[in-house]
């Protein structure tokens, strides 16, 4: 009887962290929503239920879904090192969440600005509802809270360090992302942003699920790092190199042994091959699932 009543009284002593956990991920997506502003070509003004009910906006579903779960996974490393004591333990994660809501928000503008800055990320899927467009941001957000994630496991003296150690690790994590973006439209035979701006979605998903990718890898790298912030950035320059050139090893396996019949970026540039896509995914995918465990 005690071992049927063992797993039941641990559940139930873990559902004040669900709770507060469910209400700061609520207050996260709160602050997406009315943050998120935006005028239609039209002149018309932006309404965020509108656009997931009216218009029916698959492009909008992908980019708020992709939020929705990067917050969580940003959300859970608040976990890491919970103590015995609840209030305190609830406090930490109170405060922990927060700091992970406004990073997570300011992830969007990184995305705007450093990685598919040729063009108005919210126009294409707002106005033009370019699902290629929602694939990379739901990457980008997937890799920012795979970043916050392990930045949060880290230990720090105090609570003024942890908020130093936080904001510089998340800024290393976001260049690590950047770079990793450049990299991806490097080692790929097309013009990576102006085929997602003309709609391709198959590109937009291997370049998504690539940026997700690297997320995780950074998250390996950032994992547990401490205030000795010199030591870290050369254990997390070195994690996030070879993690990359993996990736891009990834890439060139996908299109030599996986899809041998038919050159990659054509078919992904050129067809906008979903099933080629989806290959390279579940390929970048599996690189980052490998070297996390």
């Amino acid at each position: 009887m005690q071992t049927l009543q063992q797993p039941f009284a641990h559940f139930f002593a873990r559902m004040p962290y669900f709770a507060i956990l469910l209400l700061l991920l609520l207050l996260g997506i709160l602050l997406f929503r009315k943050t998120l502003r935006y005028t239609r070509a039209s002149g018309e003004p932006f309404d965020f239920d509108k656009e997931l009910t009216d218009r029916d906006n698959p492009a909008f579903g992908i980019y708020f879904a992709g939020y929705i779960v990067g917050l969580t996974i940003a959300l859970t490393g608040t976990l890491s090192g919970v103590g015995t004591d609840p209030a305190n333990a609830l406090i930490g994660i109170a405060i922990n969440s927060l700091v992970a809501i406004v990073l997570m928000r300011l992830g969007t503008f990184v995305n705007d600005r450093f990685i598919l800055y040729r063009f108005d990320d919210k126009k294409e899927i707002i106005d033009d509802r370019n699902a290629g467009t929602a694939f990379v941001y739901l990457g980008s957000f997937l890799a920012t809270g795979l970043m916050i994630n392990g930045i949060l496991t880290g230990e720090s003296a105090s609570v003024l360090l942890m908020l130093r150690d936080v904001i510089i690790y998340w800024v290393v994590g976001q260049i690590i992302l950047i770079i990793g973006g450049r990299v991806f439209q490097l080692i790929s035979h097309y013009d990576v942003q102006a085929v997602i701006e003309e709609d391709n979605v198959a590109a937009g998903i291997c370049f998504g699920f690539f940026l997700a990718a690297q997320g995780a890898v950074a998250r390996l790298a950032l994992a547990g790092a401490s205030s000795d912030i010199l030591g870290e950035l050369v254990t997390v320059a070195v994690y996030a190199t070879l993690g990359t050139v993996l990736l891009c090893t990834g890439r060139y396996a996908a299109d030599k042994v996986l899809l041998p019949a038919s050159p990659l970026d054509q078919e992904i540039a050129r067809d906008g091959n979903m099933a080629a896509a989806a290959v390279v995914a579940a390929t970048f995918s599996a690189i980052a699932i490998l070297l996390a465990f």
